[in-house]
């Protein structure tokens, strides 16, 4: 495939449709791996799908940093591409060596705010009314202050 073809790919409605669900799927394992009883009954097939979604990501990482080459890094989703390159990464460091990293393997399923471009915007509109939230919090923390000491 060629690099304009990958890139067209990854901004398609389909490429967001399989990458959502991937992560879904991804979601659902990792929610299942908590329960002991489902885990002792299917814990073979919980790790071949979280394997398989691990192996997905990786390639759609790879393939990204071959499609956009520095651009993958530097582009205007460059905040979500590291953050995805870096879950990644720790998600296949942590499942060949260390048993405790395998608890961020949870963030990957944050992804799917970096995916959808709906959620992309709800998620940037938040960030930005966290300093009017917080400004809402401390009046409350005044208001509740003021009646306690009445």
């Amino acid at each position: 495939m060629t690099k304009p073809t990958l890139q067209r790919f990854f901004r398609s409605r389909v490429y967001q449709i399989i990458i959502s669900s991937v992560i879904i799927i991804n979601a659902i394992v990792l929610g299942c791996e908590c329960s002991s009883a489902i885990k002792a009954n299917a814990h073979h097939l919980l790790v071949a799908v979280d394997n398989a979604c691990l192996a997905i990501f990786t390639l759609e990482i790879l393939l990204k940093i071959y499609a956009f080459g520095f651009a993958f890094f530097t582009g205007k989703d460059k905040g979500w591409n590291l953050f995805d390159f870096i879950i990644v990464g720790l998600s296949l460091f942590a499942s060949a060596w260390i048993s405790v990293l395998r608890a961020l393997r949870i963030f990957r399923a944050m992804r799917l705010l970096s995916v959808l471009p709906q959620m992309r915007l709800i998620t940037e509109a938040m960030l930005h009314t966290l300093p009017s939230i917080f400004g809402v919090a401390i009046l409350l923390f005044i208001f509740y202050y003021v009646y306690a000491v009445l």
